[in-house]
């Protein structure tokens, strides 16, 4: 028995009700099943745990100090919503019969309410009036697990300054070598993702985009140059927003770090996002390589249900790697300071290897 059982009734839950699919599909990933035998004491009066439970079966009694004792069956109009639920605590809870109740923290709950009803207002207030198709290009961005991350204060800023732009076409709208200087929406059309290499002179075709699809966000937080040519393949538009922007609204937001110890205490899946050459000449143990210039097109052979720290010389490439990861649903962090900083904290061997590697 898990909680995706009760999916129909805590969907009925009142603030749950409210909840977009997205989001409720989210809660129910994050909300866990809590058993209480008659006789037994949920929680007392004046505690704080900074939870919400929901029953689901059985029968609860509430009691306080300055009001009448109440109870509460998962039929009645009070099941609908969390068992007295003010913090800190002011009725105690107790069991009269063998309950089950939904258990949710109160700011997983609070955070999910508050991003899905800036995320309605967001696509119905800023979209153009005279096109409505707008919403669409919104409504599959909002739905991406990034975006899931990033407050509603941010988020509307974020929308709020994007700039519009028809492109044509067969129009090229940054070229391979390039410096990033905006990061790219595509709101409609479609485009071809390009690498020219020695094997590949004319171009190699990687990948296509459609419309809700981000790109040019490597550059930006690597500080390197396109790594690729986005041409469109027909008539259609984007939005772009400039570089210190991005990193102020999206990838600040996004990207997380964590020392060489910590990953290694988590049981980490390492990722190295450097290049197939650099990888045979040094890696951490275990690890996997995926180039960042592949991640996009080789992501699903990742485990969604591992922790990855992503690696790199730096962290350059491994903080662009780990955003593309994250609107992927992945749970990922970049190893902070890359390789060079992992030297410190592994073995002497691993370091003569490490530093014969830097110095090269």
């Amino acid at each position: 028995m898990n909680v995706h059982d009760f999916r129909e009734q805590i969907s009925k839950f009142d603030p749950i009700d409210s909840l977009s699919e997205q989001h409720f599909a989210s809660l129910l990933n994050k909300a866990e099943l809590v058993n209480v035998a008659a006789g037994k004491t949920l929680f007392k009066e004046g505690e704080v745990d900074k939870c919400h439970y929901f029953l689901l079966q059985g029968q609860i009694k509430v009691t306080s100090s300055q009001e009448p004792e109440a109870i509460v069956t998962a039929d009645n109009e009070a099941g609908r919503q969390a068992i007295a639920s003010f913090q800190p605590r002011k009725h105690t809870a107790i069991a009269q019969s063998n309950s089950l109740c939904l258990k949710i923290e109160a700011k997983t709950l609070e955070l999910l309410l508050s991003w899905d009803h800036a995320a309605k207002y967001i696509v119905k207030e800023l979209r153009p009036e005279n096109r409505p198709d707008s919403a669409d290009w919104m409504e599959a961005l909002l739905c991406q697990p990034l975006f899931q991350s990033i407050s509603p204060l941010h988020l509307q800023m974020f929308f709020a300054e994007l700039e519009p732009l028809s492109v044509p076409a067969r129009e090229v709208i940054f070229q391979q070598n390039e410096p990033g200087d905006f990061f790219y929406i595509l709101s409609s059309g479609s485009a071809a993702v390009t690498r020219t290499t020695k094997a590949h002179p004319e171009g190699l075709e990687l990948t296509r985009l459609y419309r809700g699809d981000l790109f040019g966000e490597d550059a930006l937080i690597s500080d390197r140059p396109r790594s690729a040519t986005i041409t469109m393949l027909e008539n259609g538009s984007v939005q772009r927003l400039p570089k210190i922007r991005f990193e102020q609204l999206l990838a600040q937001q996004v990207v997380r770090y964590e020392d060489y110890d910590a990953a290694v205490s988590q049981d980490t899946v390492w990722l190295d996002v450097r290049l197939p050459s650099e990888f045979h000449q040094f890696h951490l143990p275990d690890s996997i390589n995926i180039p960042l210039i592949y991640l996009r097109i080789k992501y699903n052979y990742l485990d969604p249900n591992k922790h990855y720290t992503v690696y790199c010389d730096t962290g350059a490439r491994s903080a662009a790697a780990a955003f593309i990861l994250c609107n992927k649903g992945l749970d990922v962090r970049v190893l902070n300071g890359g390789l060079r900083a992992a030297k410190a904290s592994m073995t002497t061997a691993s370091q003569k290897a490490l530093a014969e590697v830097i110095a090269s």
